[in-house]
C-alpha cells in the first residue's frame, strides 16, 4: 500500500521524475516502470523491493542528494520492473539506476539490492522464468566483481548458460557507462566476449577411471 501511495503522489507531482531523470541520466519511462515514487514523509524517492516471486517486501530509499536507505521494516529484495521478456536472455545488475539504463538500452533485466544481496531471490526469479541465458553485469570494482563472480557460481546450476561482464575500464557501473554515451549494441559486443559458464556435472567413475 505505501509503494502504491508513493507512485501515486509521484504522479501527481510528474515534475520531481524529470528532474529524478535528468539528474541520473536516465529516462523517466525506465524509472517509471520500477515503481518509482515519492515520500513526502522521508523527502525520497521510493523503490519498490520484490521477492523472487514479485510480492513487494520493502522499499529502497533514495533522496534528492543520492542518499540511499529503507523504509524501517523492509527487507532487501530485487528491483523488477514491469514488461520484460524474462525467457531469453536475462541481465541482473546492482541497483534500481543501474537497472533503468539496462531498460533504456532496450535489454531485459532485474536488479539486486547490492553486489552481494539478493542472490536467494535471484534464483528464485530464474527458476520461475528458465531464461536461456543469464549475464550478469558487475560494477567494475572490486567488492562488484567478486559479488558478480559468487553469483554466477550459484546461477549455473539453475540456467543453461551464464555469463559475467562489466563496464570498459574507467566506467564505474551500468549507468556511467550509458551516460557515457554508450548504446545497446556496446553492451551486447562485451556481453558476446565474455566466456559462457556451464555447470559441469561429473560423475564418480570418471573421476575414479579418468
Amino acid at each position: 500500500k505505501l509503494a502504491a501511495a508513493c507512485e501515486r503522489a509521484l504522479h501527481a507531482e510528474p515534475f520531481r521524475l524529470a528532474r529524478l531523470a535528468e539528474s541520473l541520466g536516465l529516462s523517466a519511462e525506465s524509472l517509471q516502470r520500477l515503481g518509482v515514487g515519492w515520500s513526502a514523509r522521508h523527502g525520497a524517492y521510493t523503490f519498490p523491493m520484490r521477492r523472487g516471486d514479485g510480492t513487494i517486501c520493502g522499499i529502497r530509499l533514495r533522496s534528492p542528494d543520492g542518499r540511499k536507505y529503507s523504509v524501517r521494516g523492509s527487507r532487501q529484495g530485487l528491483f523488477i520492473p514491469d514488461g520484460i521478456d524474462a525467457t531469453d536472455r536475462l541481465l541482473v545488475c546492482e541497483g534500481p539506476t543501474d537497472l533503468a539504463a539496462c531498460l533504456d538500452w532496450g535489454l531485459a533485466a532485474i536488479g539486486r539490492p547490492s553486489c552481494s544481496g539478493g542472490t536467494r531471490d535471484v534464483v528464485a526469479y530464474v527458476r520461475q522464468h528458465r531464461p536461456s541465458e543469464v549475464v550478469v553485469l558487475a560494477d567494475a570494482d572490486e567488492p562488484g566483481r567478486c559479488g558478480a563472480e559468487t553469483l554466477a557460481g550459484v546461477l549455473v546450476a539453475y540456467t543453461a548458460a551464464c555469463r559475467v561482464t562489466a563496464p570498459p575500464p574507467g566506467i564505474k557501473d551500468a549507468r556511467a557507462w550509458r551516460r557515457s554515451g554508450a548504446e545497446a549494441r556496446d553492451v551486447l559486443a562485451a556481453i558476446e566476449t565474455a566466456p559462457t559458464r556451464k555447470l559441469q556435472v561429473t560423475s564418480q567413475w570418471s573421476r575414479i577411471h579418468g
